[in-house]
């Protein structure tokens, strides 16, 4: 899917992903996971603590008729947990990435839910600020060698590891301290970086 929008649009929305509501195992006081690292779960008692947390983030920041990007990883534990954690986020427009843990949302039960629903999508603002957006990370996206941007989830990425080969990065709530971030400032951290990797003609080519 190829999304449109005008270039003043761009100041009214926001990305996230891996949000992972109500998932017991990446919150501490319940995670069963055995070995986990402590220090990369979420440090709350229970995945509803958790859960409202990051609902309250995000009303605190989105204004309600802004935009919400989601790249995937919505909910976790249950279907029945979709639809709550939707009505817990006051932002009317959520445009959904799906990723490897939506796969109740990609059968389209919840598209009521969503502004659009796709496995990946390109959005352009006005005729010059361009982004592929999919859950995973792309090493290689459409266009990358004329400046679109390539935002992702799924790794769970915190600090410099956010930032991929170029204008790519991390979007998930586990490096933003568990708030969404504003597009325009994903544009101010990753619009220099340069891409290198001499094996991939995509990058310096312009065709």
């Amino acid at each position: 899917m190829t999304l449109k929008f005008d270039f003043d649009v761009l100041d009214k929305v926001f990305i996230t992903s891996d949000t992972h509501a109500f998932h017991k195992n990446i919150t501490r006081g319940t995670t069963e996971w055995e070995g986990a690292d402590i220090s990369k779960l979420r440090d709350f008692d229970t995945p509803e603590e958790m859960t409202k947390a990051l609902a309250e983030n995000f009303n605190n920041v989105i204004p309600k008729d802004a935009i919400l990007i989601h790249l995937g990883d919505f909910s976790f534990g249950g279907e029945q947990n979709i639809p709550i954690f939707r009505e817990l986020i006051t932002c009317e427009n959520i445009i959904m990435v799906t990723g490897n843990h939506d796969h109740h949302i990609e059968k389209g039960k919840y598209d009521e839910l969503f502004m659009y629903r796709e496995k990946y999508i390109e959005i352009t603002f006005g005729k010059g600020v361009h982004f592929c957006l999919f859950h995973f990370p792309i090493s290689s996206w459409n266009s990358m060698g004329r400046g679109y941007f390539h935002l992702h989830g799924h790794q769970h990425w915190t600090g410099d590891d956010r930032f991929g080969n170029g204008r790519m990065m991390d979007v998930g709530v586990d490096g933003g301290n568990l708030m969404p971030y504003k597009l325009t400032d994903v544009v101010d951290m990753i619009k220099d970086r340069q891409a290198i990797n001499p094996k991939d003609h995509h990058i310096t080519s312009s065709k």
